[in-house]
């Protein structure tokens, strides 16, 4: 990540001075969500992009993404990144609680769904309970086959 003891951009890596670039940006837009798409238009020379496609679907906003997640991951950076279907924003206290909770949320709901997948898989061969031995009809099948 960037060293910000430095007085220039010159020893910076592009993606440095892209994310440095993206984080002064969101701090001059204060307590305002933008949109991804408009960032882009107001820096394209950090994120190119042709606005006769999907702006959802573009390297620019993949790029973006990953700079979003490399600011909120480093500690060269102090603020924190949020973001919603209002687009991005350094978050105030109130407001990262929120997401804060709901990334919680969601972490922990995806987790109890691939706990549930583990289980089954861990069931593949084993009969049903209540089931006799001689009834193998029954046997737990978590799987297909290769060739299905």
């Amino acid at each position: 990540m960037a060293n910000f003891t430095q007085n220039s951009n010159e020893n910076l890596s592009l993606e440095e001075k892209r994310q440095k670039r993206l984080f002064n940006y969101l701090k001059k837009r204060g307590n305002h969500f933008t949109l991804q798409q408009t960032i882009a238009d107001a820096l394209p020379k950090f994120y190119p992009y042709d606005n006769r496609y999907n702006f959802h679907d573009s390297r620019a906003r993949m790029i973006m993404t990953k700079d979003i997640q490399a600011i909120n991951d480093s500690s060269d950076y102090e603020k924190i990144i949020i973001s919603s279907a209002q687009g991005i924003k350094l978050s105030t206290k109130r407001e990262f609680e929120g997401y804060i909770n709901s990334q919680f949320a969601s972490v922990f709901a995806r987790l109890k769904r691939v706990r549930r997948k583990a289980e089954k898989g861990k069931m593949d061969g084993q009969i049903k309970a209540g089931l006799s031995l001689e009834d193998i009809d029954h046997i737990i099948s978590a799987f297909i086959d290769e060739e299905e």
